[in-house]
């Protein structure tokens, strides 16, 4: 099926955040919950919590690819991987990995994969028992 239903999760890195983005965007059925890892969006993006009511966001200072995207006119690409939403909303979530994740694709290396990966599996798990 290519619908989104409520209790999907969708998980994207950097472009493909914007495709999710748009997605639930014209869909407009909510997934349980997203989660953005180094997302290439503005970082002013409309996450409304009625098409997002759970929204995880993975950013790091050191996202030197995005700092740049923020740069390109007319599109929703932006610098929301290096700094988060910046609208504090309730059904958003920002974790800084600027201690750990040192570039755009670093929370998959080898080294800080497992870290990625709990922390996908944490806020699952919390977004299924809430």
């Amino acid at each position: 099926s290519n619908t989104i239903l409520e209790q999907d999760v969708l998980v994207g890195h950097s472009n493909g955040c914007a495709l999710i983005y748009q997605a639930v965007k014209e869909g407009g059925i909510p997934p349980k919950l997203v989660f953005f890892v180094a997302p290439a969006l503005d970082s002013d993006i409309d996450l409304d919590p009625k098409l997002f009511p759970n929204v995880v966001i993975l950013h790091t200072e050191h996202d030197w690819a995005l700092k740049l995207a923020k740069y390109l006119p007319f599109t929703i690409w932006g610098s929301m991987g290096v700094g988060g939403a910046r609208k504090q909303l309730s059904n958003v979530k920002n974790i800084d990995c600027t201690n750990w994740a040192l570039g755009h694709s670093d929370y998959f290396s080898k080294a800080n994969l497992a870290k990625t990966t709990a922390l996908l599996r944490s806020e699952i798990t919390h977004a299924f028992t809430k």
